[in-house]
């Protein structure tokens, strides 16, 4: 008979359900530890093996990454945490990732062959101590991974709240019939009206001329757009490669159906030809607010 040690806490009736299939005798006990005992015939050997790789490569694998993301995320809710690792789980098979050389199918093949190799000569295994030794390249690279995964959906969270935030302060405000142009550039944004001259707001001026750390030119350019509230902006996106969030993104998603596309300016083709500065192009005169000669960009 061959006797497998099992994590407590974990599904072992399905694991000997399934072994079950191949198998004349599996039963289980636990105390401390919880421990599988199978007859095995020598030409069911591989079949076991492959059910133990799976059983560690998913249920596993998957309860150690649940406890990792737990530990390093104490604000999330189990059920919330469980779901995210499941997902993530799931598309990394789906689209055969590699971790430490191989992805989640062919480390699973290789867990079965070390497994029969195993049953050959021994017929007692801790599968969890075999696990921690034998998959640690695999599960250092995917806690890694599913660690990434679940800081970009936290920050997705965070911004999604912005977004609604946002569009709550812009239905405070009445709608305009002003049409603004908004330009985002990799070196700058600056907003016109629709004959082409500067838009300019004291206050959102003065903020950032009294040296406020935590307001950004993104934050000055959308203050002004909610504060005007314009009920058309044309939005000219010169910096298609920005990183995630982009403000152009942002633009659309609070503003929504007031967004129209550029459909290919002067200003557009030219800073896409040449890749100069707003100000060459509009001759902006941001130096009316200057500190030290510096001029201001929002």
């Amino acid at each position: 008979m061959y006797v497998f040690e099992w994590t407590p806490g974990m599904d072992v009736e399905s694991l000997c359900e399934k072994l079950a299939t191949c198998v004349g005798t599996v039963r289980w006990w636990s105390g401390e530890m919880v421990y599988i005992g199978c007859e095995c015939p020598p030409d069911r050997k591989r079949r076991v093996a492959s059910i133990l790789a799976g059983a560690l490569v998913r249920d596993w694998l998957y309860r150690q990454l649940v406890v990792h993301v737990q530990q390093r995320e104490p604000a999330l809710m189990s059920d919330e945490i469980e779901y995210g690792v499941l997902s993530q789980l799931h598309d990394l098979r789906a689209t055969k990732a590699r971790f430490a050389g191989d992805d989640l199918d062919a480390w699973e093949a290789k867990l079965a062959a070390d497994l029969s190799a195993w049953m050959e000569q021994e017929d007692r295994l801790s599968l969890p101590a075999f696990a921690r030794f034998r998959m640690r390249p695999l599960l250092t690279a995917l806690t890694a991974e599913v660690e990434r995964r679940m800081h970009q959906m936290r920050l997705e969270d965070e911004y999604e709240e912005s977004l609604r935030m946002l569009r709550y302060m812009l239905n405070e405000q009445p709608v305009v019939k002003r049409e603004l142009h908004v330009f985002c550039a990799p070196e700058r944004i600056w907003m016109t009206d629709a004959e082409g001259e500067l838009i300019r707001d004291e206050e959102v001026l003065a903020a950032a001329l009294a040296g406020e750390t935590d307001v950004d030119s993104e934050d000055l350019a959308m203050s002004i757009l909610i504060t005007r509230s314009p009920c058309r902006i044309i939005l000219h996106d010169l910096d298609p490669d920005a990183p995630w969030p982009r403000f152009s993104e942002t633009i659309r998603r609070v503003f929504r159906e007031r967004v129209m596309p550029c459909r290919g300016c002067t200003t557009c083709w030219s800073h896409q030809g040449h890749q100069i500065r707003g100000d060459e192009l509009l001759d902006l005169p941001w130096s009316d607010g200057a500190v030290d000669g510096q001029g201001l960009d929002i």
